[in-house]
């Protein structure tokens, strides 16, 4: 299993603390009949598509892990807003947040 806490998405919104740094180390997605997407944002909200970090198709009826996140992990400087269409049952993330020590 990635490290970092567990986030299970099953709608738009921001992920953790709003405006934390967070690092992604993995996510699985599971669609339902028709293929699902997730698009993480490095916002606290999807207003700009310069923005996207992570832009993932899931399978119709599967759950998947995603191998698109380098083995250090995904940087989100600006915290995680993720994108949920309808085809999406749910996600699950494994982040980690970054604190300023």
């Amino acid at each position: 299993m990635p490290r970092g806490a567990t986030y299970r998405v099953t709608a738009d919104g921001v992920v953790g603390i709003s405006g934390t740094p967070k690092v992604l180390y993995g996510m699985t997605i599971q669609s339902g009949a028709t293929a699902g997407v997730v698009i993480l944002h490095n916002a606290a909200d999807a207003d700009t598509a310069a923005n996207v970090r992570l832009n993932v198709v899931g399978t119709a009826n599967r759950m998947l892990p995603v191998p698109d996140i380098p083995e250090g992990g995904l940087y989100f400087p600006a915290g995680v807003f993720a994108d949920i269409d309808a085809n999406v049952t749910s996600t699950v993330l494994y982040l980690e947040e970054v604190r300023n020590l």
